[in-house]
């Protein structure tokens, strides 16, 4: 039993603590309504050097919560910003992209051929036409015995 004083009433109040021992007392808690907690709380007993380090360790762990609890927050927070903020920019590029693109007075510059890779084509073109009559002929000549280009006294 640990006994507590409020500073603010200047009353005295006892605490119990037991083991929860079966299901309706689970339930009875669950419907529990706990009064107002006082704003300052004294210990009547002194405090031991054990409490000391014990309270010492819980204030340095409730401390790294916050600091880590505080970080996420902060990150989440510029996450959130950042992916409203890109995708806004993005739908919004998009719509103006789309709307340079279909203008109608652009159709004929945006479907036109630069003149150079016409002219790569159109040459591109005589010279597969001109491979293909050449190898037409050659196809249709009759196999003449030619004289080798290497002499027989090379071989």
């Amino acid at each position: 039993r640990d006994r507590v004083s409020t500073q603010s009433t200047g009353e005295e109040k006892t605490v119990k603590e037991e083991p929860l021992s079966d299901v309706r007392t689970l339930e009875s808690l669950s419907k529990l309504v706990l009064d107002q907690l006082p704003r300052d709380i004294k210990l009547t007993d002194p405090v031991t050097a054990r409490e000391k380090v014990q309270i010492n360790l819980l204030k340095g762990l409730i401390e790294s919560y916050f600091r880590l609890v505080s970080k996420q927050i902060s990150d989440v927070v510029v996450k959130s910003i950042w992916h409203f903020l890109v995708n806004k920019i993005r739908n919004n590029l998009q719509k103006e992209l789309l709307r340079a693109i279909y203008k109608e007075d652009l159709f004929a510059n945006l479907f036109s051929e630069n003149k150079t890779v016409a002219d790569t084509r159109n040459q591109l073109k005589k010279d597969l036409d001109a491979l293909r009559r050449a190898k037409h002929i050659l196809m249709a000549a009759e196999v003449v015995d030619l004289p080798s280009p290497v002499h027989d006294e090379l071989i």
